[in-house]
């Protein structure tokens, strides 16, 4: 009987000791993941993205509500850049839908976007009253940017999502293209206010070889010892005369280049602002510019040209094609 319960009392203590163990092995695994996590978000951008509030929907139209956080975009994809997050349970006005009847066409503020319109995926909504949606064709694609492959240890930027990348730090300027998500940009600055990275990218997008991303949709790593840099200066309006009524329209969703052919290898004569409208005469002969009537004082002919990728446009079905002046 003795041996027994020596034998037991042996088993009970080594018990103790590998439950003291497995504890102690527990608690340093939760300290290094602790470590872990605050090592990956240590540099983590921590600028908020916008919130889109959608305006309240007309009565008996198309609705949709949110089921979880949604993000807003200007085309019906994830290659298109984001405008900002739509909070679940948030209703808003739904005005037609892609081609695949995978997104719906939504109302948006128009602080936030001149057209009033933008894109979320059907796949994190409810629609109610959509079934007789008209069928919006996605307008094209903006450019992609590529990186510059940054030197190691160098510090970066990580795009979350797809990003417009400006000429300077705020949506007043110009847009050089989108970096697609998950593109490594090297960080050269960032902005006074913290809400914008200088980033590196190639000289034929933009001369001085920078451009700026938000820092609400980038992930930060060894950005620390940034320099602050000075806002550039804003580009020069260009100021166009107003379209006929009725006749071809185009309007600017971004600021947007009004250059001397269609491509942004020819000049610039300077920015239209958001919301600027355009009279529409021509389109390129691969229809992803058009022709747009602008002072004769900025050119002798009264033509720019404009990308396709950031106006929405009304009544241009029978523009004549125009032929490319020479570079």
């Amino acid at each position: 009987m003795t041996g027994t319960n020596q034998g037991t009392s042996s088993k009970s203590s080594g018990n103790k000791v590998l439950t003291v163990i497995l504890v102690f092995l527990g608690v340093i695994a939760v300290i290094l993941f602790g470590v872990f996590l605050a090592s990956l978000f240590a540099n983590r951008s921590e600028a908020p993205i916008p919130t889109v509030i959608p305006p309240t929907p007309d009565a008996g139209a198309a609705t949709l509500t949110t089921t979880d956080y949604v993000n807003v975009r200007s085309g019906p994809g994830s290659n298109y850049p984001v405008y900002g997050v739509v909070a679940p349970g948030t209703t808003g006005e739904a005005i037609g839908i892609s081609t695949d009847g995978q997104w719906y066409n939504v109302k948006i503020p128009t602080e936030i976007i001149a057209s009033g319109n933008a894109w979320a995926s059907a796949d994190h909504v409810v629609a109610q009253n959509a079934e007789n949606l008209p069928v919006i064709p996605a307008p094209p694609p903006p450019p992609a940017v590529p990186p510059q492959i940054p030197a190691p240890g160098s510090p970066t930027v990580i795009a979350l999502t797809a990003v417009n990348v400006r000429s300077g730090p705020g949506m007043n300027y110009e847009v050089y293209g989108v970096a697609p998500q998950s593109t490594v940009l090297e960080a050269m600055g960032i902005s006074s206010d913290g809400g914008w990275y200088m980033v590196k990218i190639p000289t034929e997008y933009a001369a001085s070889g920078t451009g700026w991303v938000s820092a609400s949709y980038v992930r930060a790593e060894n950005t620390q010892n940034l320099p602050v840099i000075d806002n550039p200066a804003p580009p020069t309006d260009v100021i166009p005369p107003p379209p006929d009524p009725g006749g071809p329209t185009a309007v600017n969703f971004e600021p947007l280049n009004v250059r001397s052919g269609p491509s942004s290898q020819y000049p610039s004569f300077g920015v239209a602002p958001t919301g600027t409208f355009f009279k529409v005469t021509g389109i390129s002969a691969d229809g992803s510019w058009w022709v747009v009537a602008i002072p004769p004082s900025i050119a002798p002919n009264g033509q720019g040209w404009i990308n396709g990728a950031y106006v929405n446009t009304t009544n241009t079905d029978n523009v004549p094609f125009v032929e490319s002046p020479p570079l």
